[in-house]
């Protein structure tokens, strides 16, 4: 017999600025990550950003970062969301005619590449992956009423449970 309910989850955590300063934490590790060499410039115009962004590893930097913050019960998901950036990354790079992205400085092309992610991660026009996440937020110092009627569900559910495997043993 298969479930129709979804799952959902709620990812608690002790206060709106301890998930702030997790985001920030991921923010800060992608921009040190995102750095442009000359030599990475090279490799950028002979064979594009998918090897650049490989050797960056900006792809296990988001992976670890999300699923911390998701508390790692959303692990397709992130894997979903990392993919999503990536090829947002690859096609944003894609569609520069080469002579633009060959006068592109470094900063320019860390900048461009930071702002990418950025911009998939929080929302501008639309919403991003990060506001998906904090509607599911719930915070300890705000939310007492809501954590304690949470709890109160789950221990109904248990004596629920208990009775209906006491009444089976019957």
């Amino acid at each position: 017999m298969e479930s129709t309910e979804e799952e959902c989850y709620f990812f608690i955590f002790s206060s709106k600025e301890d998930y702030k300063k997790m985001v920030s934490t991921m923010i800060s590790d992608i921009k040190s990550k995102v750095t442009f060499t000359e030599i990475l410039n090279k490799l950028l115009l002979y064979d594009g950003i998918s090897s650049v962004y490989k050797l960056l590893n900006i792809q296990d930097t988001l992976l670890n970062h999300i699923n911390k913050i998701t508390k790692n019960r959303q692990i397709e998901w992130t894997n979903d969301v990392c993919w999503n950036i990536y090829k947002n990354v690859c096609v944003s790079f894609d569609s520069l005619p080469f002579s633009v992205l060959k006068i592109m400085t470094l900063y320019n092309l860390e900048s461009f590449l930071f702002k990418i992610i950025f911009n998939s991660l929080s929302s501008i026009d639309n919403e991003g992956y990060l506001d998906f996440i904090e509607e599911k937020n719930i915070y300890l110092d705000e939310d007492s009423d809501l954590v304690e009627e949470i709890n109160d569900e789950i221990s109904n559910d248990e004596i629920l449970n208990d009775e209906i495997f006491d009444d089976e043993q019957l």
